[in-house]
């Protein structure tokens, strides 16, 4: 099992995303019922149902994307955490990366609040 609430997320969206496709039912055990997801300052998605089609759009528009695992920083206190990730992704043929950070709260173990600010990577 993954170390941490955020990684065990990235689980399970590298699998949907190779896979059958996110689902909310799939998101309910990673976020809270009224999690709420804002991408580089815009409000993308509120709770499982929402951040399953928003993810699903990107499946949609992407030929493969994998989140690179294990993070590449986490840091922990209390109920806040900071990560680092990369992404990998093949949109219309042409290979992309992203470096992405995020700010991110939970409540009972589930992510409440996932704020996430991205770059491209050259």
């Amino acid at each position: 099992m993954a170390p941490d609430p955020v990684s065990r997320m990235f689980v399970y969206w590298n699998g949907a995303f190779a896979g059958t496709g996110f689902t909310a039912e799939g998101f309910v055990t990673h976020f809270a019922d009224d999690a709420r997801l804002i991408v580089n300052g815009q409000p993308r998605a509120s709770g499982p149902a929402e951040i399953a089609r928003h993810f699903e759009a990107i499946r949609t528009a992407a030929q493969s994307a994998t989140v690179t695992l294990p993070l590449l920083r986490c840091l922990t206190e209390g109920n806040a955490m900071f990560v680092k990730y990369r992404v990998d992704a093949v949109v219309d043929g042409t290979a992309e990366a992203e470096e992405a950070m995020a700010y991110v709260e939970l409540a009972d173990g589930r992510i409440a609040l996932m704020e996430v600010l991205s770059r491209p990577l050259d």
